[in-house]
């Protein structure tokens, strides 16, 4: 969206964006006269109280970029940006963006069947540890590795054991507090 200021006979555009991406939101503010200004980047939470999360500049062309890390999952959040111009507070208008919730998924990126090293593409929602299990056709677990989330919620793991196991029939299990994942792997010889 467009949102026009006017300021003591000068007219002033910023238009805005926002994306969540990386883990993070990824917010941005252009001037379209390619001002220099600065200024504070609010934010509400589930249209609650406006709070300050940082500073940030034009970058001399007039863009303005915001990235915000402490973003949570399912969560929608308001931007908007305060500045001054001619000693006269102004804001933005208001930039929506629903952070959208992350789901435990486990997936298979080495091949199906495979052989020697599994690699696992992970996504963890939560900040809980998270273990991922492997599992005989008897089901007794033949490797567990503990993971670790990422910023962006997406993990690679790799199981080395699985380069000393039998060819046959395994489940993989990724669990993370009371959410749970799995997949079937075949090993060849």
């Amino acid at each position: 969206s467009t949102l026009n200021f006017i300021g003591v006979g000068v007219s002033r555009t910023l238009a805005e964006r926002a994306i969540f991406q990386q883990g993070h939101a990824h917010i941005e503010w252009l001037s379209q006269n390619r001002a220099e200004f600065s200024g504070t980047v609010m934010r509400s939470e589930h249209s609650g109280s406006w709070q300050e999360v940082g500073a940030a500049w034009s970058d001399g062309a007039g863009l303005v970029v915001f990235n915000d890390a402490s973003v949570k999952f399912g969560t929608r959040y308001a931007y908007r940006f305060d500045y001054v111009v001619n000693g006269v507070t102004q804001q933005s208008a208001t930039i929506d963006l629903t952070v959208p919730a992350a789901a435990l998924s486990l997936a298979i990126s080495s091949g199906n069947p495979t052989h020697g090293r599994l690699r696992f593409s992970c996504t963890l929602p939560g900040a809980e540890p998270a273990t991922l299990d492997l599992f005989d056709i008897a089901g007794r677990r033949v490797e567990s590795q503990p993971l670790k989330r990422a910023p962006s919620g997406d993990v690679t793991a790799v199981l080395n054991a699985a380069a000393r196991l039998d060819a046959g029939v395994y489940w993989a299990r990724l669990r993370q507090g009371p959410c749970v994942a799995g997949t079937r792997v075949v090993l060849l010889p």
